[in-house]
Order: C-alpha cells, then structure tokens, then sequence
C-alpha cells in the first residue's frame, strides 16, 4: 500500500491508497482530507489536481482524459489530476486548489496557455518616442485610430517571425520570442529580424499618418534575453497570460535608454550573443540598468550582415504591401499581354477579386514562412480552385515572370539580386504547394531539393 505525504500548511499528512487501482482523489476523500473536486473524477474541472514534489515515476503515465486535459493547459509533468491518477509508490505531493476561489481561478484559465512555467525567453518592448506630447495635441478618436494602425503594422513582423503580442501599455507592446522552444540562436534571429521589420513599417505607417494628421511615431525597441515565469495572472473575470522576471524589466530599461543614446534598436549581448557576427552593429557600450545589481552589455542593431532570404523578403513585402492593387494590376498586365491564352481561363473572375486574391496569398505566404504547416493547407485549397479553372503547371512558369517584373517596378532599386532569388524561392513555394493539390496528369511536378527559403522556415 503506497504512503502519499500530502504537504498542507508547512505540515505533512500522510495518505494510503488501501486498494490496487485507488485513486489519489479517493485515497485522501477516505482519508478525510478535503480535497477540493467539482466534476466527479471525470478530469474535466482541473480543481483536484496536485503538484508532485517527490516521487512523480510512481504516478505512471498520464491516462487518455489527464494527458488531454494537460496539454490543454500546457501543464508541466509534475502537475497531475488526483482523479486519474494511481500511484504505484510513494510520493510527496501539494494540493493546488484549497477553496473556492481557488476552484474559481481553476476554472478561469484558458486552454492554450500554460498556468505556470518558467521558460527563457526573449523579450520586446517598444514604446513610441514623444508619444505624450503628440496625444495632448490630437483629438481622441484620432490618437486611438492611430495607435490602432501602429500597432497593427508594426504587430504584424512580431507574428511573421514566431513572436507573440503578450499586452499594450498605453504606447507601448510588450512581445515575446521563444514560447514555441526554439534555440537560442533561432530566437535571437526571429526578434532582430522582428525588430528591423517593425522599423520598415513604421516609415509606412508614417506616411499615412503625416497624411491624415500631420504627425508621425517614431518607435523605440529595446531586446533582452533571460529566464521569466509565465503565466495565467488575474481575476476570474479577467485572467491574461503574462511574464513576470528580471528579463521583462530589463528589456524596458532597455528600451528606456534608446533615448539617451539616439538609437532605436538596443539588444543586451545576452540576446544577440550566438548571431552577433551576422549583425550590423552601431555602437556597442556596458551599462548599469535601475533595479539589476550587475551591469549589462547592450549593442545598437542597424541590419545583418549576411544574406537573411526569409528577413529579404518579408521587409521587401512591406513596401509593396501598402500599394498592392497596383502592384496585382502591373502583375496581370504583364501576365496576359505576353500570354493571352491565359486570359480566358479566369473569365467568370472579375478583375478586382484576382487582383485581392493574388495579394492574399503572396501576404500568406510571406507572413507564414515560420510556419508552413500552417499556410500549405490554404495553398492547396487555392491550387484546386486553379486547377478548376483550366491553369496548368507550365503557367506558372509565366505567372513567375509577371512576379518578377511586378516586383522590380515597385521595389526598384532595392530589388537587388539576393531580393529577386529570395522571391523566386517564395513563388517555388507557392507553386509547389498549388501543384500538389492538381490532378496528377496535369501538375507533372518534380521534386527537386529544398530551396533557402524553405531550408530557413524548415
């Protein structure tokens, strides 16, 4: 008969499990221990489950209802549901849900986020320089529209590069990188590349912006990277996934200083430590920061040194992007005037629904190059459609040259030739993923060897 301490109020109480296959939640119920328990053992509510302090291997494996339920929250090993589990052994384990408000609180988290873990991750925050002094002179509906288009712009690189938004503070984002597990060495990478793309939109959003009001905001962003606890924090009725650590603090110090310095992209070493030598790097200086007792080594980030195809092409997308009704138009243009016999296929499509949905998905497909998992099934679903109009696979061999020409009229001079090869491997992408959904007589697909774009995303 396994013995389970059960650590209550910095006391132990220990309970026996008397019969083989006996639940935790009986065991310590016929013990007279009240454990809390709302949907009868069904591992629905969560509010039984316990913290294993010693002896987790003599719980077993999860069964089928806890491990679903735990990968809903995002638990980590060492929290287990009383209902479901057996122990086969001795263990020492710590109720999570005393009373109601517990229970309350139990019943509030949402799925997707884990209710407590410790993680490294990299932080971002970005506030806007003078931001006070511009809103006194605005009229609220307009500050508001306007914070709204900033953030939706320059939010857009966080989510292109695996980053999440995790909350606003009046002008300011607080993002993080690495919620997903990556490497040192890829977080660093997706949040410089975040970063200088986010300094790219803003010149957009400027431009509208000084149009409309006749102002302009001009970002700051600060970088760090270090070990935070995160979290479901709140009241039941308004329970947020948040971060809290010395990490977070030191990435808006970080930013802070941004101004004392006149730069607009500062990044601890700790972050930028494993690709600092493919960076472009401004001034590098060792600093004291408020509320840390060791000093911090920050560099100033101005671009990469190095080819970065999938950074190439998302930050070029963001010139285009504002004017893509004439960039679709100059598309098609060239398309049917060197093959009329294409024309014809997309006869019963009016001229403005192909020019939003070439647009589409080229922005699909641009923003998801983190994750193809994600974007294939809509390609495909796109490649069907296609192939119901009559396209064949050496159309899109045309369709890849309107591209290229679309391209260098509205990029210009930055078309450059890693720009153009970057795009090409976009659209290999695209036509891959289209053709795979055609009938096999008519996509006569090769396979070849994954090209950069894919290799980088992969």
């Amino acid at each position: 008969m396994p013995t389970i301490e059960f650590i209550e109020e910095q006391k132990a109480m220990a309970v026996e499990c008397t019969a083989e296959a006996q639940s935790l939640l009986d065991a310590s119920l016929a013990a007279g221990l009240p454990h809390y328990h709302a949907c009868a053992g069904q591992a629905r509510c969560s509010t039984c489950r316990v913290l294993v302090i010693d002896g987790l291997e003599s719980f077993g494996p999860r069964s089928a209802k806890e491990a679903e339920l735990a990968a809903q929250r995002h638990w980590p090993d060492a929290v287990r549901l009383a209902c479901q589990g057996c122990p086969f052994g001795p263990a020492k384990v710590r109720r999570l849900v005393h009373d109601f408000i517990d229970a309350d609180l139990a019943s509030c988290q949402a799925d997707g986020w884990p209710a407590a873990e410790e993680k490294k991750l990299g932080v971002l925050f970005c506030d806007i320089s003078g931001f006070t002094t511009i809103a006194e002179a605005q009229l609220p509906y307009d500050i508001v529209h306007s914070l709204n288009r900033f953030f939706k712009q320059l939010g857009d690189p966080i989510f292109a590069n695996h980053g999440v938004i995790n909350k606003y503070l009046g002008d300011g984002m607080l993002a993080l990188f690495g919620l997903d597990n990556p490497t040192h060495e890829e977080c660093a990478r997706h949040a410089v590349r975040a970063s200088l793309r986010m300094l790219a939109a803003a010149q957009h959003v400027n431009g509208y912006l000084q149009t409309h009001f006749g102002f302009s905001f001009e970002p700051r962003i600060g970088l760090h990277y270090g070990s935070v606890v995160v979290g479901q924090v709140g009241h039941p009725n308004k329970i947020d996934f948040t971060v809290i650590g010395d990490a977070v603090n030191t990435a808006s110090r970080i930013e802070a200083l941004n101004k004392n310095h006149g730069t607009r992209v500062l990044a601890s070493e700790d972050l930028v430590a494993p690709i600092l030598p493919s960076l472009e790097v401004g001034r590098r200086f060792e600093t004291t920061i408020r509320g840390r007792n060791e000093s911090v080594r920050l560099v100033e980030i101005l671009g990469f040194l190095e080819s970065d195809p999938v950074f190439l092409v998302q930050s070029t997308f963001e010139i285009i992007a504002p004017k893509a009704d004439a960039f679709a138009a100059d598309f098609y243009r060239r398309l049917f005037a060197r093959h009329p016999e294409i024309e014809p296929l997309f006869a019963r499509v009016e001229m403005a629904t192909m020019r939003l949905m070439l647009m589409r998905m080229i922005g699909v497909t641009v923003r998801g190059l983190h994750n193809l998992p994600q974007i294939l099934p809509e390609l495909r679903t796109l490649g069907m459609r296609h192939a119901g109009y009559g396209v064949r696979a050496e159309h899109f061999d045309f369709a890849e040259d309107a591209l290229l020409h679309a391209l260098a009229l509205h990029l210009g001079e930055a078309f450059a030739p890693e720009v153009r090869q970057g795009w090409r491997d976009v659209f290999d992408l695209i036509r891959r993923a289209m053709l795979s959904s055609f009938p096999p007589a008519s996509s006569q697909l090769e396979k070849s060897q994954p090209n950069s774009i894919q290799e980088e995303v992969t």
